[in-house]
């Protein structure tokens, strides 16, 4: 007696179809359905899966924040740090590495320098400093600092331009007339000169004072020139 002829089985469409020979679809076919089925998901589901994974670090990593620095303007080199939409930092003096430092103690962030990034914030800076206008409105963060610091660099923005206030007069406004040196230290440590303007809280005594943590800076001088504050 003749052995019957045996069908080989393709093992990925048994499993979809049982055990139903009959079933089977032609060989083409089930090379094209099997194929497909092997190349996995699209390039768009793909894409798809990579966007969503990536906004998921991205909240569990710490905040993305930009730097660069404005060589060009009266006041000299200037750093400047934002987020996407805050100014974060403004500082003289320093060097990047010194600037990175400081931003590390300031805010915990992964930092990337980028002209591009900080442009919106540098523009406005760059276009005060320079006369070109009148009024600054960038939105600030101040997160980062302590209640008290933040009480007083709130009522410092306050002050108008082209006027000036005490150190005294800011601790009795923000309710704690006694503390006029915890003021000074404060406005000592404003993360964000120019854009939140300590430049304008001067001694008691009518002398300047000091400005960006030195005393008799030249750049509080200038600053409030070009607000208007005429000097005696």
């Amino acid at each position: 007696m003749m052995a019957k002829n045996k069908v080989k089985r393709d093992p990925t469409l048994a499993d979809w179809l049982g055990d139903d020979l009959k079933r089977l679809p032609p060989t083409d076919l089930a090379e094209a359905l099997d194929s497909a089925f092997a190349e996995g998901p699209s390039q768009a589901e793909q894409a798809q899966a990579q966007s969503a994974l990536k906004s998921s670090l991205d909240n569990e990593l710490p905040t993305k924040v930009y730097y660069d620095e404005l060589p060009n303007s009266v006041l000299g080199p200037i750093w400047i740090a934002t987020s996407d939409s805050q100014l974060l930092a403004v500082d003289y003096h320093q060097s990047e590495e010194e600037f990175l430092i400081f931003l590390n103690k300031l805010v915990d962030g992964r930092f990337e320098r980028s002209s591009e990034k900080v442009a919106w914030a540098a523009r406005d800076l760059l276009a005060y400093i320079n006369r070109e206008r009148e009024d600054l409105q960038l939105a600030v963060d101040l997160s980062t600092i302590t209640p008290f610091q933040r009480s007083v660099l709130e009522e410092t923005s306050k002050v108008p331009r082209g006027q000036v206030a005490t150190y005294s007069e800011i601790a009795k406004r923000i309710g704690k007339p006694k503390a006029v040196r915890a003021v000074g230290q404060a406005l000592r440590r404003n993360p964000i000169p120019i854009a939140v303007p300590c430049h304008r809280v001067i001694s008691s005594d009518g002398t300047l004072g000091g400005y960006s943590g030195r005393m008799g800076d030249e750049r509080k001088v200038t600053l409030l020139q070009i607000e208007g504050v005429v000097f005696a």
